[in-house]
């Protein structure tokens, strides 16, 4: 078996991630999809963690963390995914986070304010260590989803959005409740092809976050560049209305109409509807 821990590194150009998986660049040339977070997108951070459970606590081991960010020159999607290939290698692996935290501005999770990240400082507290990222900048998609899609869509899990609003078929994928009796297969085992799935699950859930957050982000800075369809139009109206008059016009018609009017202002009623603002 493997010894320690386990770092795995990938490049690629984003050129070639936008026709394999739906990527797009609008993460580093939107920027105001971070204004709020006062972030330069080179140093963004998107993370995305598996575990031995979903209840958290200090039973609960992080024991894959993949992160992805952007090269210097933006041509490039760096993933890196640090693997627990043995517990009694926790904190050497939390230090190498350390290493790589340093040198990041801003954190972008799905769903990562109430599980992921709370987990890390979790591990982080239960070793004695400390982590250099303490209550970062946070940008989780799952909150910009939930206000876009909730009422479209039969969920907001991030499958559900990569194929319904990204429009990315994914081929075969280990279900979620079966990742952590893999990780446990692996420790009895220690043959690291019980796993191997789960790298792969969790390199696809990054560049899935990669492009649903640039997908947001080109929303919102370029709304006129985007096919928003009556109920995109309408709810994002409802919301620029409750603005003005206290509460949304119910009239679904006026709505629709009322978006394209809305001028210069449409930028602002996108932020507000994706509850970026404010």
């Amino acid at each position: 078996g493997l010894v320690g821990f386990l770092a795995v590194l990938r490049r690629d150009q984003i050129a070639r991630l936008v026709g394999q998986l739906g990527i797009v660049d609008g993460v580093t040339t939107n920027p105001s999809l971070m204004a709020k977070e006062g972030g330069d997108p080179r140093r963004l951070l998107f993370l995305d963690t598996e575990t031995t459970g979903l209840s958290g606590g200090t039973g609960t081991y992080v024991f894959l963390v993949g992160v992805a960010y952007f090269s210097e020159g933006g041509d490039e999607l760096i993933t890196r995914q640090y693997f627990l290939s043995d517990v009694s290698a926790e904190r050497p692996l939390l230090h190498a986070l350390n290493d790589l935290f340093s040198g990041f501005e801003a954190v972008v999770t799905f769903n990562g304010k109430s599980f992921d990240w709370p987990l890390l400082e979790t591990r982080y507290t239960y070793t004695r260590l400390k982590c250099v990222m303490r209550d970062p900048p946070h940008l989780d998609m799952l909150g910009p989803s939930r206000r876009l899609w909730k009422d479209r869509l039969p969920s907001c899990s991030l499958d559900t959005l990569e194929s319904q609003v990204l429009g990315v078929k994914r081929g075969f994928d280990v279900p979620g409740w079966r990742i952590p009796s893999l990780y446990f297969q692996y420790l009895r085992v220690g043959h690291i092809g019980h796993v191997l799935p789960v790298f792969d699950h969790n390199e696809h859930d990054l560049l899935t976050l990669v492009a649903l957050t640039g997908h947001v982000a080109r929303i919102l800075d370029a709304p006129d560049d985007i096919d928003l369809d009556e109920d995109d139009l309408s709810m994002l109206a409802a919301w620029h209305a409750s603005l003005e008059v206290g509460t949304p016009i119910a009239n679904k018609d006026f709505l629709v109409n009322a978006f394209p009017t809305l001028g210069e202002n449409r930028r602002e009623a996108l932020k507000i509807a994706a509850g970026l603002r404010g």
